[in-house]
């Protein structure tokens, strides 16, 4: 899902260089320099950084999301908004179970080292596959072959090859401090390609994501995601919490390859 944020009483600052002068009356004039990136404020690429060597230290963790969904209608350009919870429980480096509800779409999504499964609640159709050994690699894979795209993928990725890339950033501010569910936070703004992306990240020393805001500025309407993340650092998972087994009326389907769908097994 693509979407562009829209900061609140900031604007990012542009810096121009000055107009060039003529060396010699005699000489033509030199071409005006082309406008400069805007400067980059080192502390808040360091803040993303701390932010994702601290993510890659957690091995067992829990979290909760509210999210909301801008969409634009096809036929009249009007926006829609859709809310929705995610809930993970994640176990390093190799499970993982991620439950997603909106009005319109229940999905579980359970990894366990050697098998992943997707399972529709409410139509109780399931679909399960080979996986790799890791979660990132999984993670790629379900993109790849099947088209799924796992949501808040970053939360894996941050601080590797596969993650955000924070050398296309073309403008950044801190933004200030921010009250995120009883977290104290700073607020950061970033610009990246066709998107804009704001994260509040946790004061101390636990400097966790809070929040999330993403758009994306070239699409009508400027649709947004805006996801708010409670944190649990010390969850107990049972044995069986990423493997899925299925109820007596389940039916198994498979997937379809380089689909977001699936098909119903022979």
């Amino acid at each position: 899902m693509r979407f562009v944020v829209l900061l609140a009483a900031c604007a990012l600052a542009v810096a121009c260089s000055p107009p060039a002068q003529t060396a010699d009356k005699q000489q033509p004039a030199a071409a005006a320099p082309a406008a400069e990136a805007p400067p980059m404020e080192q502390d808040a690429i360091a803040a993303v950084s701390r932010m994702a060597t601290y993510l890659r230290t957690l091995q067992d963790f829990e979290i909760q999301t509210n999210t909301t969904i801008d969409e634009v209608a096809t036929d009249n350009g009007q926006k829609l908004q859709f809310a929705g919870t995610t809930l993970y429980r994640v176990h390093r480096p190799n499970s993982f179970l991620i439950q997603t509800r909106t009005d319109r779409r229940h999905r579980d999504f359970y990894y366990n080292g050697s098998e992943f499964t997707m399972y529709s609640p409410r139509m109780k159709f399931y679909a399960t596959a080979p996986a790799p050994a890791t979660i990132i690699e999984t993670v790629n894979l379900l993109e790849e072959r099947y088209d799924i795209q796992l949501p808040l993928t970053n939360l894996f990725t941050w601080g590797t090859e596969q993650g955000p890339d924070l050398a296309n950033i073309t403008a950044d501010d801190h933004v200030g401090p921010a009250r995120i569910n009883g977290a104290e936070t700073d607020q950061y703004a970033f610009r990246q390609g066709a998107y804009d992306w704001q994260i509040w990240i946790e004061r101390g020393d636990r400097p966790l994501p809070r929040k999330f805001v993403i758009t994306t500025r070239e699409e009508p309407g400027q649709p947004q995601y805006v996801a708010e993340l409670s944190w649990n650092l010390r969850p107990h998972f049972a044995a069986s919490t990423f493997t899925y087994t299925p109820a007596a009326d389940a039916r198994r389907i498979q997937f379809a390859a380089n689909a977001n769908n699936v098909t119903s097994e022979e």
